[in-house]
């Protein structure tokens, strides 16, 4: 299984709390990431956030376009995380059977973090490609 560590910053942020009760609050989400190093590429982002007072967590799907180590294609990442107030931590698995073009057959799994107050955050996927 090969490690791939890279960068990530996000672009269009949309959220909207649909329901709030007792300082608890869910809101679906909608962001765009754009990856750059042995990760590179676009993607977009669908989830729901439940907020818990000043923290929370998270779940949701990722569809990328772009390349791993050279590798064209997409695939899915789902994504489950939280966030307290200085960061955001999420473990990704690349869904089953969703890699195509040059990311076909890709397996594996990873982990994102996005501090709060920076402008870049870090992704490090494990992955194999399998026939």
């Amino acid at each position: 299984m090969a490690s791939t560590k890279a960068k990530l910053t996000h672009s269009d942020w949309q959220e909207s709390k649909s329901c709030e009760a007792e300082g608890h609050a869910l809101a679906p989400m909608h962001c765009r990431y754009h990856y750059t190093g042995p990760v590179d590429g676009e993607s977009t982002f669908e989830g729901v956030i439940c907020y818990l007072g000043d923290t929370g967590s998270y779940t949701g799907y990722e569809l990328f376009t772009g390349s791993i180590e050279g590798r064209r294609g997409t695939c899915v990442l789902r994504s489950v995380g939280g966030f307290a107030p200085d960061a955001v931590d999420a473990e990704l698995e690349v869904v089953p059977d969703s890699g195509t073009g040059g990311l076909t057959g890709l397996r594996g799994g990873g982990r994102m973090r996005f501090p709060m107050d920076a402008e870049q955050g870090t992704i490090e996927l494990d992955w194999i490609l399998e026939a």
